[in-house]
Order: C-alpha cells, then structure tokens, then sequence
C-alpha cells in the first residue's frame, strides 16, 4: 500500500486526459519493491497550463515526471536542456528537475527497440510502415533508423508531419517516404511490409471500437503488427492482425523499458524491470 510521509519523493505524468494511465501502479511497485520512499502520480493538466505546470515542478520539491499525450512536443520547447534523443525527436516523454532546472528526455524509442528484441522481431534490413508520426511516432522512427531499416513508409493524417519526420530519416540514410492513410497505393506499401507499427491513439481506451488507421484486410500471415497502446492490451487492430496470421506485440513492455529507463533517470537506481510488469498486468486486469 502507497504511504506518503514527509520525507516522500514525487514523481509523476502529466497528461490529457490521464485517467487511463497505469504508470502510477508500476513505478510505486518498483519503488515499494525497493524500499525506496517515493510515490509516483498522475496529473490532468490542460494544454495551455503545461508550462505554469512544468516551471512549478522545482517549486514544489517534484523530483521529475512522465509525459503522455498530447504533451510531449510541446515540453520540448519548454524545457531549458535536451538530451540528444530529445534534441533530434523535439519531443520529451522524461523530465528529470535539476535544481530549477528542468532536462528533457525520451526513452520511448529506447523502449520500442527493447520491446521488439524481447518479443524476438527484428527490423534491421525489413520494410516497415509506421501510423502516426507525433512525439511517439518519431522516437519510434529515430529508433528504427538506428536499427537501419530497408525502407521506412510513414502514415499521418497530417501529411506535413509525415513529410517532417521523412526529412530527418532521409538523412539518417534510409529510404522513406511520407503518406496520407487515404492516399492511393498505400495498401501496396503495406502488403509488402514485414512490420507494421501503430503509434497513434487509435483504439486507446475508452475508444476501443475505433476502426483502424489502414483497412486490416491489407494485412498478410508474415507480417509482424505492434500497436503501441497497452490499454486495451488487445486492440482492434492486434485482434484483427491476428486472425489474419500475424504475429502482434501490444505496447505493454514499451511501456515498462521506457518507464525503467525514466526509473534510472530519477533515481540513479536500476528498475526492477519484472516488478513493474507484473504490477502493469495486475492492474490491466483490475482495469475497467
């Protein structure tokens, strides 16, 4: 049971809307399961009181928080420090509070990438379309580009996103290309595919009946589908993914990489990792 004493250290995620999160049950595991006095907290915060947010951190003694939709781009310009990753995605997922100052960081597409070697898919030398190109989209596409990918194919619904994100991986040497979801001869990018990752919030809870970005009749047996929601585990497009023979992975163990590595940005501690998976199951479960 989380007990709060004065002597507690506050971390936390700042969000809108931020009642679907089950980050704060699995860091106060990890932290519980180290003995560590520190409590982890979800904020509703509006858009337009980010900043009032962020510079109130050092004020109030916040060791540091998370950043989910629809903050992360915006903290980039917030921030005073970014890290390199943060620096080339401008978006922040991590704010570590150094005296009154506030370091930007992303962890997300470290977390991609452990996600995918765990789940035994690797993207190195393979076609992938990636859905989305916002703060989780990019640091996804940065990852990938790392891993040297064939061919990147990214989908927005706002082209100019897409084609922003395709600048910068041009430039990390892969072939990419930017796409609309209602373009013409988009199904064939994604037919010859070997992954497919969704990185928008399409089927996030509550919204789970929300259909697809791309028809999931373009989706072949050999292909790998990774929707990075957690909640539902199994979203609409995971379900349909595999009755179509696909091999899929949710977004769960995204979630607990990323989140670690935040854990060791706090704390200078290692995350016990398969705490804070078990705790992030437990509570999917108890989810309604």
């Amino acid at each position: 049971m989380l007990r709060l004493t004065g002597n507690t250290k506050l971390v936390g995620v700042f969000g809108h809307p931020v009642g679907h999160t089950l980050s704060p049950p699995m860091h106060n595991a990890a932290f519980d399961a180290l003995g560590m006095d520190w409590a982890y907290l979800a904020f509703d915060i509006l858009p337009e009181k980010l900043e009032q947010a962020l510079r109130s951190l050092s004020v109030l003694g916040v060791v540091g928080v998370n950043l989910t939709i629809p903050h992360k781009e915006a903290a980039a310009k917030i921030v005073d420090e970014l890290s390199s990753s943060a620096q080339a995605l401008q978006a922040v997922n991590t704010v570590q509070v150094k005296g009154e100052r506030l370091l930007g960081h992303n962890t997300d597409g470290r977390g991609f990438l452990r996600s995918l070697a765990e789940a035994g898919i690797e993207p190195a030398g393979e076609k992938v379309v990636l859905l989305g190109a916002g703060g989780a989209g990019r640091a996804i596409a940065l990852g990938l580009m790392e891993k040297k990918v064939k061919s990147l194919t990214i989908v927005d619904c706002i082209k100019d996103k897409a084609l922003s994100l395709a600048q910068q991986a041009q430039e990390a040497g892969v072939e990419v290309e930017a796409w609309s979801a209602e373009e013409a001869g988009l199904r064939q990018k994604v037919e010859s595919a070997a992954l497919l990752v969704n990185a928008t919030p399409v089927g996030m809870y509550p919204d789970v009946e929300a259909s697809p970005v791309i028809p999931t009749g373009w989706l072949l047996p050999h292909q790998a589908v990774v929707d990075i929601i957690y909640r539902p585990a199994r979203t609409r497009l995971l379900q349909e993914a595999e009755k179509r023979g696909c091999r899929t992975l949710n977004g769960i163990k995204m979630l607990v990489w990323q989140g670690a590595e935040a854990f060791r940005l706090w704390t200078g501690r290692e995350a016990p990792v398969r705490v804070m998976e078990e705790a992030l199951l437990q509570a999917l479960q108890e989810a309604p």
